[in-house]
């Protein structure tokens, strides 16, 4: 999740130290936060930043499932619905979060937490049908499940639903609303209800510890003590930061962009394999930067080479869980920062991952920032046809290697959902495991062909491999294109010209 504990914790000393001596020469100091309390009325509430925004983007597209995170897995074995739905209602009763709705009140929106409802999970019997006929139905019925809208006042935003193919097969649904979780609660709500399902079925019972604080607790804090001379301290960096940005940087598209985007969205998935990823480890090692350091260089770089530009913005999510008390909170704590980078003077790509690691540990120091406050501050001038400050977006994360999803006399095992939206022109999400990095892009179908992220996927890997094996080239040195590709582009140019003059 982009976390910055969780990156410095991976770090070696050496590069700790490194990190250290960076941030005292540039003279950064952390924010002295004060203690998050605990609130002192259980009566409406003010939203957190983020909440806000995704609560007034929800109310100009109401219908919309743009804000929606979808997930679901594959359980095979012996299934227990009665362990599993109470598994769920304990999960709502420890997390006010997943019994909150949204309302506005003169205006403005506030939270209200409601009594923990009856928890039932609806189950669609698919056992008479042929194993053929299920499979073609998951894709369409997992569609169908994620695209159904919520009423952010009615509630609940979470729905969770089960497709029984036979008595040791399920598949398992969940949909939630952004505006009430972020990837990292959604791991955190797996992993409570593995505990207690588990405790259930085997008879043990399960006590977890209670949660420090709830989401209410921080957004009221979060609306307390970011404003005044805090919050002026933090958008100044980020005003000088992206002072004269360019508003827009887009690939050379296939299609005109639209006035108003459809938001429709492909996949292409790309994979760089253990020797590539040995050699990139090595080469973060010798610039003491981190693999997300890495891979964004890389990124921008093929972004630069496609655009013709030099100074490249990509937006990308952080986890806020620096703090102890907010670790094991369910709630969208995610912010966006903005990672800025001049790729002028022909640099070699290390330069480059020491440009893009002196830039993110910037905005790192300055994440407490909402990016809500960034777009009123420098999205003024709002063009409906692009989001605000960025167009390109990456995510880097690390497989986590774990047991947990081993259940009693059940497996559980992640499923990909194809991904039909996006709210981005493009973006790359990559993740790094024990033996390979995998990932995809992501892209508007509005704007691009699939053949032509295809291509960019393939010069990705490409480029990736090269840099990974002579991190010392030059950006101008960087081949995308094989030989065989240069020499159909020189054909092509010439029929070109040929038909050109004949005509």
């Amino acid at each position: 999740m982009n976390n910055l504990s969780e990156r410095l914790a991976s770090l070696s000393p050496e590069k700790l130290a490194c990190i250290s001596e960076k941030l005292r020469e540039q003279g950064k100091k952390s924010i002295d936060r004060p203690a998050i309390p605990r609130r002192l009325t259980l009566g409406p509430c003010p939203l957190s930043f983020a909440q806000r925004r995704l609560w007034f983007l929800q109310q100009m597209a109401p219908n919309s499932p743009f804000y929606h995170i979808n997930s679901a897995a594959r359980l095979t074995g012996a299934l227990d619905l009665g362990a599993l739905e109470r598994a769920l209602q304990e999960v709502t009763a420890r997390h006010e979060i997943l019994r909150t709705t949204f309302h506005s009140e003169e205006g403005e929106p506030i939270q209200r937490i409601n009594p923990a409802p009856p928890i039932g999970i609806c189950v669609a019997d698919l056992t008479q049908l042929y194993e053929s006929s299920q499979e073609e139905l998951i894709a369409d019925l997992a569609r169908l499940h994620g695209m159904r809208t919520f009423d952010l006042a009615q509630g609940p935003l979470v729905r969770l639903s089960l497709l029984r193919m036979n008595e040791e097969d399920h598949i398992l649904l969940l949909t939630l609303h952004h505006i009430i979780m972020d990837g990292w609660s959604v791991g955190l709500l797996v992993k409570e209800m593995i505990t207690l399902y588990s405790g259930d079925v085997s008879g043990e019972r399960v006590n977890l510890p209670s949660p420090l604080l709830q989401y209410a607790d921080y957004a009221s804090w979060q609306r307390g003590w970011l404003r005044g001379e805090t919050l002026e301290r933090e958008l100044t960096y980020w005003r000088r930061q992206l002072a004269d940005a360019p508003p827009l940087l887009e690939a050379p598209a296939d299609r005109p962009r639209r006035a108003v985007p459809t938001y429709r969205g492909g996949v292409q998935p790309v994979r760089l394999g253990l020797e590539v990823l040995g050699n990139l480890r090595n080469l973060c090692q010798g610039t003491a930067a981190s693999m997300f350091m890495v891979t964004l260089a890389g990124f921008k770089v093929l972004l630069s080479k496609y655009t013709g530009r030099k100074d490249i913005l990509v937006g990308t999510p952080i986890a806020y869980r620096e703090r102890e008390e907010l670790v094991g909170v369910l709630g969208l704590l995610l912010n966006t920062i903005v990672i800025r980078t001049n790729l002028g003077g022909d640099p070699s790509f290390e330069e480059v991952v020491r440009r893009v690691r002196s830039v993110t540990m910037e905005a790192l120091t300055h994440q407490d920032a909402p990016f809500e406050k960034l777009v009123e501050e420098l999205g003024k001038e709002r063009d409906a046809s692009f989001n605000p400050i960025f167009q390109i977006w990456f995510v880097m994360q690390k497989i986590e290697e774990s047991g947990a999803d081993a259940l009693r006399r059940l497996s559980v095992r992640p499923m990909e959902l194809k991904t039909e939206t996006t709210l981005f022109d493009l973006m790359l999400d990559l993740k790094e495991g024990k033996d390979e990095l995998v990932g995809c892009f992501r892209y508007s179908s509005d704007l691009y062909e699939q053949s032509t992220i295809y291509r960019m996927a393939r010069r990705f890997e490409r480029l990736m491999t090269g840099v990974a094996n002579e991190p010392g080239k030059s950006i101008s040195e960087i081949e995308l294109t094989t030989e065989t590709e240069r020499n159909d582009i020189r054909d092509w140019l010439r029929d070109d010209l040929e038909t050109t003059i004949n005509f």
